[in-house]
């Protein structure tokens, strides 16, 4: 089990200059998580609204489902999740949702209008597109190339009318642009998607993405697709209503809750 060092900061009840301890911070960001009862959740604070949250969370045969580790800071109005690792046995569950829905109503309370992350992994770029995340400038050029190599990958199995569309929003010119290829539902075969693959002419990238989870399944979406593998940095703001409904959407619509998941 990984260390947390600062867990001694947890004894202290004292409310900071926020009126948070770090017990209600805990309770905050482990909301709907807590039935994954073993592991270890660590806050350390600066009593100036200042947090460093850890968490790392298994089953109870002691199998990892979740690291994240998210910081928080009032007095510069600034939130980072740094890490948020699902065991891909788990994934498909909803747990990095809540973690981040969690997060914004903490920002929320603490005046921080929005909170930033890396976007990347196998599912992530998708998965964080399709809950409303808006990219950062930094990642715009690399994230519209990468989307542009895929869209047209894509022109023989798509109506053109849907097409030219995706490849204006590869531009990324927008900010709802990534949320709009996300949302790409068209369905790919399984021959669709080997056939794109081939079409990216990068035997290393086809390689890459022919073991992605996202895949793997019967039908692939468009938007899965262009986005599978993907990594870019990216935030949700708290005043933008988009996230909070799409994340509290499609967290209800998981057909398992959290409580007793085994792999």
């Amino acid at each position: 089990m990984i260390p947390l060092p600062f867990l001694a900061s947890q004894q202290s009840p004292e409310p900071d200059a926020y009126g948070l301890t770090v017990h209600v911070v805990r309770d905050f960001m482990m909301k709907d998580i807590d039935a994954l009862d073993k592991g270890d959740v660590g806050v350390s604070t600066d009593r100036k609204g200042g947090y460093r949250v850890h968490i790392l969370k298994m089953t109870r045969l002691d199998f990892p489902v979740i690291e994240a580790q998210f910081v928080f800071n009032a007095a510069a109005k600034s939130a980072e999740a740094e890490t948020i690792n699902i065991n891909s046995s788990f994934y498909g569950k909803g747990i990095g949702l809540r973690l981040m829905y969690n997060a914004l109503r903490l920002c929320f309370w603490l005046n921080i209008p929005r909170i930033t992350f890396e976007a990347g992994s196998q599912m992530g770029a998708y998965v964080w597109a399709h809950n409303g995340a808006v990219i950062e400038a930094q990642s715009m050029f690399n994230a519209s190339v990468l989307l542009n190599r895929r869209i047209m990958a894509l022109k023989e199995h798509m109506d053109f009318r849907d097409y030219y569309p995706l490849r204006d929003a590869a531009q990324l010119r927008h900010p709802d642009d990534l949320r709009f290829i996300a949302a790409a539902r068209q369905a790919l075969t399984r021959g669709q998607v080997k056939t794109a693959l081939e079409q990216l002419n990068d035997k290393v990238m086809a390689m890459r993405l022919s073991g992605n989870p996202l895949l793997q399944r019967e039908k692939v979406s468009v938007g899965a697709f262009a986005l599978a593998g993907g990594q870019y940095h990216a935030h949700m703001a708290v005043a933008d209503p988009v996230p909070t409904v799409l994340i509290r959407r499609h967290i209800a619509a998981k057909s398992r809750a959290v409580a007793g998941l085994t792999p």
